[in-house]
C-alpha cells in the first residue's frame, strides 16, 4: 500500500509497553487525521482493538507471561518484519500474516506447543479471529475508497449535477453507512452473548457437580437470571440479522439503479467506468469469501471456549468436593475451586481492566498488574496473606509466618502458590499438579491478560523464573 504516508513501523519499537504503544498509536492517529490516504490503523481502531495489537506483535514464547513485564523486543519487530522479506518495513498486511502465524501455528487450542510460538487459548484465539476479520475489512474498504474515488473522478460532472443521479447516490451512502452500523452492532451483541454463555457453561457444569444444596440453588438462580440476558441478546441478534439482510438488498438495488442512471447518462468514459465498477465488485467478493473463512473459525472456536468453560465449572466443583472430602486441606480445595472457576476471564481491554477483573482487586481501584490479586482473591483474604495487590507482598506475608519456601528446598503441592522473581519482575499463581518428573501445573491470572493454565516444565525458561513457594496446601 505504497499510497501510506506514515509506514506502520513508525508505530513500533523496541521497549515499548502496552500504555506507550497505545498513547503512540493516537498521536500517530491524530497526526494522520487529514491524511487522505490515511492508513487503516491510524483513526480507526478502538483502544482495545490496539491492545489486542499489542499482544499479537509481543507475543514471544515463554513458559507463562511475566505479568509485570510486557514490552515489545527487538525480536518481535524482525519477526514481523520478515513476512515481506524487508527488516526496515512493517505493514498493515505483515501485521495481518502475523495474526494468520498464531492462529494455524496454534490452531487456537490451549497448551503446551512444539513450536517458537506461545499456546493461545480459545478466548485469547477468538480475539484474534475478530481482530483479524477488523483488520481485512479495513484494508480492504481503504482500497475501496481509493478505488471509489477514482471512479468519482471518471463519472463527468454532467452525470453528477444529474438530479435523479444525486439522489440515487444519497440514498445509497445512506444505506451503506447503516448497513455498516448494523454489522458493527451485530458483532458487539455476539461477543456479549459468547460471554454470557461462557459464564453460564462454567455455571451450569459446577452446579451439576457440586455437592452443597446451598451453592447449588444460589448458582440456580444465577443460572437463570443469565438465561434471561441471553434470550435478551439472541431476540437483539435476530432483530439486526432482519436489518442487515433488509439493507443489503437496498444497497443491492440502489446500486443497480445507480448504474442505470450512470449508464444512460455518460457517454465519454463508460467503458472506464464498467472497468472501475468491476474491480470494486472483485474487491468486495474476495473480502466476502475471507470473512466466511474467518466465520467458520470463529464458530470452531466458540465451541471451543464453551467447552473450555464447562470443563472449568466441573473442575471448580470438583476442588470443592474434594476439600470436603478430606482430600486436601479446604483452604487450598476451595482456592483451587476459586480459581478453576475463573479459567477463560479476560481482560476487557488489556489494560488490567474489567468487571471481572475488578473484583479480583477487593475494592482498589487501579489498573496495576492484578496476578497477586487474582491469588489472593483466590484464597479470600486467608490469614497467611491476606489481600495483596503485589507478589512482593504475599511472599513477605509468608516469610513472616514461616510458610515460604526457596525453589529447591521444596516440592509444591496443589493449592501451594508459586512465587517468580526475575530481573526486577515478579509473577504469581496458583499450582493446580505436579508430575513426577517436576513438572508444574499451575492456574494464574494476568497470563496474556487472561486466567489460564499454565505449565512449566524444569530447564524451561518459565520455570527458571520461579523462586519459591507459599505452603499453603494442606491449609484446612
Amino acid at each position: 500500500m505504497s499510497e501510506i504516508k506514515t509506514p506502520f513501523n513508525n508505530l513500533i519499537q523496541a521497549g515499548m509497553t502496552r500504555d506507550a504503544f497505545i498513547a503512540r498509536y493516537k498521536e500517530l492517529s491524530e497526526e494522520m487525521r487529514n491524511e487522505p490516504a490515511q492508513s487503516v490503523f491510524f483513526g480507526q481502531l478502538s483502544e482495545d482493538a490496539v491492545s489486542r495489537m499489542f499482544d499479537v506483535i509481543q507475543l514471544t514464547h515463554d513458559d507463562g507471561d511475566n505479568c509485570d513485564n510486557a514490552t515489545i523486543s527487538e525480536n518481535d519487530i524482525k519477526r514481523l518484519a520478515s513476512f515481506d522479506n524487508n527488516d526496515s518495513s512493517i505493514s498493515e498486511e505483515d501485521l495481518m500474516k502475523r495474526f494468520e502465524e498464531i492462529l494455524n501455528q496454534n490452531q487456537i487450542v490451549s497448551g503446551p506447543t512444539d513450536s517458537d510460538l506461545p499456546s493461545i487459548t480459545p478466548a485469547q484465539g477468538l480475539d484474534i479471529l475478530f481482530d483479524l476479520k477488523n483488520v481485512k475489512t479495513q484494508i480492504a474498504t481503504t482500497k475501496k475508497q481509493q478505488l471509489e474515488q477514482e471512479l468519482e473522478e471518471l463519472i463527468s460532472e454532467k452525470v453528477k449535477d444529474n438530479p435523479k443521479y444525486k439522489a440515487k447516490k444519497k440514498a445509497l451512502d445512506d444505506a451503506q453507512h447503516e448497513l455498516e452500523a448494523k454489522k458493527r452492532e451485530l458483532a458487539s451483541k455476539k461477543r456479549d452473548m459468547q460471554i454470557a454463555k461462557a459464564d453460564m457453561e462454567r455455571k451450569r457444569a459446577k452446579a451439576e457437580n457440586i455437592k452443597d444444596d446451598t451453592e447449588k440453588e444460589s448458582l440456580g438462580n444465577s443460572l437463570t437470571d443469565l438465561q434471561n440476558t441471553i434470550n435478551g441478546y439472541n431476540s437483539d441478534i435476530s432483530k439486526l440479522s432482519a436489518d442487515i439482510t433488509r439493507l443489503n438488498s437496498t444497497v443491492k438495488n440502489l446500486k443497480a439503479e445507480l448504474n442505470e442512471i450512470i449508464e444512460e447518462l455518460e457517454s465519454e468514459n463508460k467503458q472506464a467506468i464498467k472497468q472501475k465498477q468491476a474491480e470494486i465488485e472483485e474487491l468486495d467478493n474476495v473480502l466476502a469469501n475471507d470473512l466466511r473463512e474467518i466465520d467458520n473459525r470463529i464458530e470452531v472456536t466458540q465451541n471451543q471456549l464453551l467447552e473450555q468453560a464447562r470443563q472449568a465449572g466441573a473442575d471448580s466443583a470438583r476442588y470443592t468436593n474434594m476439600g470436603n472430602d478430606g482430600h486436601i486441606g479446604k483452604t487450598a480445595a476451595q482456592a483451587l475451586s476459586n480459581a478453576a472457576g475463573e479459567i477463560g476471564v479476560r481482560e476487557a481491554t488489556g489494560h488490567n481492566d474489567g468487571a471481572q477483573i475488578a473484583k479480583y482487586r477487593n475494592g482498589l481501584d487501579n489498573n496495576a498488574a492484578w496476578c497477586a490479586s487474582f491469588v489472593s482473591w483466590c484464597y479470600k483474604g486467608n490469614e497467611v496473606f491476606g489481600y495483596q495487590a503485589s507478589v512482593s507482598g504475599i511472599q513477605m506475608a509468608a516469610q513472616r509466618q514461616g510458610l515460604y519456601s526457596e525453589i529447591g528446598s521444596y516440592t509444591p503441592k496443589p493449592g501451594d502458590v508459586m512465587i517468580q522473581k526475575s530481573n526486577g519482575a515478579s509473577h504469581t499463581g496458583i499450582v493446580e499438579s505436579v508430575d513426577p518428573d517436576g513438572t508444574i501445573h499451575t492456574i494464574e491470572g494476568n497470563a496474556s491478560n487472561s486466567v489460564r493454565r499454565v505449565t512449566y516444565k524444569p530447564g524451561s525458561k518459565g520455570y527458571s523464573k520461579i523462586s519459591g513457594w507459599v505452603r499453603m496446601s494442606d491449609r484446612g
